[in-house]
């Protein structure tokens, strides 16, 4: 056993790229953190876990030392997509297939399930140690480890359950390590299975006493489980036969969001955001919503309703019209005017506070809650504005003044407003905010725009803001940046350096001024490769990974100083990416339902269809497929409130 733990401990993770798994409603620590090869730690400061083999009595080998061009790492294929997670790697002759999957709920009591196939074109005998150490994704340290009837048990409260004989040895070394042994008999064509659990409870932990034990599960059903779910965790689809990478990008991107939510509250990041970040989290709002989940955009809506300002860097001048915005498309999509009603007076607040900031004859200051700490003692933290000019917001965030950014998000605020005012039978105030908002937006117009060009002008309007969005002067500024920001000079896509959510949106923003073309160029290169676990990362590694506080300190993983991933899964990315997607099939922000409106040509080629499954819009929920013959010819069957396609006759189709 010496050699087997000498090579662990010289083996490090990876620490290139990660994905979770977890549950909406659960502990932001219960998360389950993934690398290439399903080398995992259960849960966030947790040990890594991961598999060893000795073939035919060679040395120990672990898929930690193959190049990632050598192992294949992906969500499961099944129904276009299943939160499973599948590595394939070869090791000495011997296939390993490996499949990991998570349930949760409520608290920290997750489990992990692997299921394990071991094969070789020979017969051979292979020693498989399932090692548990503190080298884990999370960079986790090992507290100590115990035996308890033949199921290892680990410091930090967890458990890991074998459903083989085994043997368990522990090594009480400066630097633990724990081996779950069991030796397999290989024939060829004759795969032999191998399957365990991590049990993650609160065992041994402050407050862990607090919550009941883990209940014993079997691997193979916890994987089945997770297919057999995954229908109702995500109601409405989108899928594309001519691109397979339509309903993976959809489901993963879906997938990641409510991974990230904490005690079913959004969440832009897991571990390094356990805050409600307006800005990210009003787009990951409506992303839960678009996806279907109505529940879960409630409680958040609900948690939103109180929080005037939210985010590490204190109150901005962007996070009134951004909350009004999500509150009012929360409340019209799902038609729920009581709800409304009830949410009514704290909208109010937040358009008192948007006219305050345009009127503005100096600095407003505030202290908001939530501020980080390295923020909180910078230099005017506190300010929210500064003096008002021509009846625009001169607005704090994110640590400058993207004044055409912030009033967009005022003007939407204002007009979403009025929206909600005209749904309760409050006309007065209706055409008051709707005044505002044109006298606003004039002024957005005439001194704003022609100063057009930080980068984040591009992601606010005509999505998700609508300002300007019938201002042809908008259309010539938004190409002439976006060409020069996001597409070479061979037409050729020019990836964001730094913000991923950045491109999305302006992508999505392209398709709604009618570059298609370009639009698409970036979509394409969006969507990914064809396998892939579509997983953004926000930004340089290091500068925001640490956020809010310096988890890089001493942690080994993608938490450590060596790490090359950003920050990921970001999950404003794939709020922005549902937003793209959904609006390329469905249209509902004008007065008529607009089916198809934005489809790339790449996605009508002959033969080809588009599904569209249990899609909310304003309207009430749609489904339609969208067949393209082989000689070209168009036709579509759709369910759904009274609409129209562009792109076919729709008399004989509802």
């Amino acid at each position: 056993m010496h050699h087997l733990f000498s090579a662990i401990r010289a083996q490090r993770n990876r620490g290139t790229r990660h994905v979770f798994l977890g549950h909406p409603l659960s502990d932001a620590c219960d998360k389950t953190t993934v690398e290439p090869g399903n080398h995992y730690s259960p849960g966030v400061w947790t040990c890594g876990v991961g598999l060893w083999l000795s073939v035919a009595g060679g040395p120990w080998r672990s898929q930690l030392e193959l190049d990632e061009s050598q192992l294949r790492w992906a969500w499961n294929a099944e129904g276009g997509f299943t939160p499973v997670l599948e590595a394939w790697y070869e090791l000495d002759a011997v296939t390993v297939s490996h499949r990991l999957a998570h349930q949760g709920g409520p608290g920290s009591t997750g489990v992990d399930g692997n299921v394990i196939n071991l094969s070789s074109a020979a017969a051979c005998t292979v020693q498989v140690a399932i090692a548990v150490c503190g080298n884990g994704p999370c960079g986790g340290p090992v507290a100590g480890f115990g035996v308890d009837e033949g199921v290892l048990t680990i410091g930090s409260g967890l458990r890991l359950r074998c459903e083989q004989d085994v043997q368990i040895i522990i090594d009480e070394h400066e630097d633990p390590i724990a081996v779950v042994l069991c030796t397999c008999a290989l024939e060829p064509a004759a795969p032999v299975g191998i399957s365990f659990v991590t049990e993650h409870g609160g065992l041994g932990r402050r407050w862990g006493d607090l919550e009941p034990g883990v209940e014993p599960r079997a691997a193979a059903a916890l994987v089945g489980s997770a297919v057999a779910d995954w229908p109702t965790s995500v109601p409405a689809r989108i899928v594309c036969s001519a691109d397979p990478r339509v309903a993976r990008s959809w489901q993963a991107a879906a997938h990641h969001i409510l991974t990230a939510m904490e005690c079913g509250v959004p969440r832009i990041g897991c571990v390094n955001y356990p805050t409600y970040w307006l800005r990210d989290g009003v787009l990951v709002l409506r992303a839960l919503d678009l996806i279907g989940r109505h529940d879960l955009a409630r409680s958040g809506a609900e948690a939103l309703l109180p929080m005037e300002f939210g985010g590490g860097f204190g109150a901005e001048a962007d996070a009134p019209g951004e909350a009004i915005w999500a509150l009012v498309q929360h409340a019209v999509l799902t038609a729920d005017d009581a709800w409304l009603a009830e949410a009514f007076p704290f909208i109010v607040r937040r358009v008192r506070w948007i006219e305050r900031m345009a009127r503005a004859s100096g600095p407003i200051r505030l202290a908001a809650d939530g501020r980080h700490a390295g923020v909180a003692n910078e230099p005017m933290s506190t300010v929210l504005c500064c003096a008002a000019a021509h009846g625009l917001v001169d607005g704090r965030m994110d640590g400058h003044h993207p004044n055409f950014f912030i009033n967009s998000w005022c003007v939407g605020g204002l007009r979403m407003a009025a929206v909600a005012a005209q749904r309760l039978g409050r006309g007065d105030e209706a055409s008051d905010w709707h005044a505002q908002a044109d006298a606003m937006e004039a002024a957005l117009a005439q001194h704003l725009l022609p100063g057009f060009g930080n980068d984040r002008d591009t992601i606010i309007t005509p999505w998700p803001s609508g300002a300007l969005a019938e201002h042809p002067p908008l259309r010539a500024a938004f190409a002439e940046k976006f060409r020069q920001q996001y597409i070479g000079s061979e037409g050729q896509r020019q990836p964001a350096k730094k913000w991923t959510y950045f491109e999305a949106a302006s992508c999505h923003n392209a398709f709604l001024l009618g570059l298609a073309d370009e639009a698409w160029c970036l979509l394409d290169g969006l969507l990914g490769d064809d396998v892939d676990v579509v997983a953004f990362v926000e930004g340089p590694p290091l500068g925001n990974e640490h956020l809010p506080f310096r988890n890089d300190r001493g942690a080994d993983g993608w938490l450590g100083e060596a790490s090359i991933a950003g920050n990921m899964p970001h999950n404003w990315s794939n709020a922005e990416l549902i937003a793209c997607l959904r609006d390329c099939v469905v249209r509902d922000d004008g007065d008529a339902l607009v089916l198809a409106p934005h489809l790339p040509e790449a996605w009508l080629v002959p033969g080809a269809s588009v599904s569209v499954s249990d899609l909310p819009t304003r309207f009430g929920p749609i489904s339609y497929q969208l067949l393209v013959a082989n000689d070209g010819a168009r036709s579509l069957s759709y369910t759904g409130p009274a609409a129209r396609c562009p792109l076919v006759e729709m008399s004989s189709c509802l």
